[in-house]
């Protein structure tokens, strides 16, 4: 009977925890044109640049509410408007990263590098280690 309640207590849990996954365009779209076909045109384009080194552009991820990040490297990450409600945060760098108009609430920056972060704009209700300026008392980083 006790092997029965921890099994649900544990599935109950996670659960409870289990968190959507967030769609990330690909980086490369062969449709130059943007009209929803591949066509000459589009080809043309492609072969224009044939050989050319191919460096993609970064792929955003916005969406980090509830995540759990440990011993992460955020170094100069652009995290702008990003949804970082209810994340915990441990011994991750986040020195010169951008995390202006970010949400951060209830966010937990336990032990981390947040040296040179830009915090303008950002909503820090409940968050513990922000260190940005809030000097008019409303959750809005200064």
């Amino acid at each position: 009977m006790r092997l029965f309640f921890s099994l649900a207590l544990i599935g109950l849990f996670t659960t409870l925890s289990a968190q959507d996954a967030t769609i990330i365009p690909a980086p490369y779209n062969p449709d130059l044109d943007g009209d929803g076909l591949i066509t000459v045109s589009d080809v043309l384009g492609v072969i224009s640049v044939f050989s050319d080194e191919f460096e993609p552009d970064a792929i955003p991820v916005t969406n980090l509410s509830g995540i759990y990040l440990y011993n992460s490297n955020l170094f100069q990450a652009n995290l702008t408007y990003a949804n970082l409600s209810f994340a915990q945060c441990h011994d991750t760098d986040f020195s010169d990263a951008n995390l202006s108009n970010a949400n951060l609430f209830y966010t937990s920056f336990y032990s981390c590098n947040l040296y040179g972060v830009t915090w303008t704009g950002a909503y820090i209700a409940g968050c513990t280690g922000c260190d940005c300026i809030d000097s008019d008392g409303d959750n809005y980083c200064d």
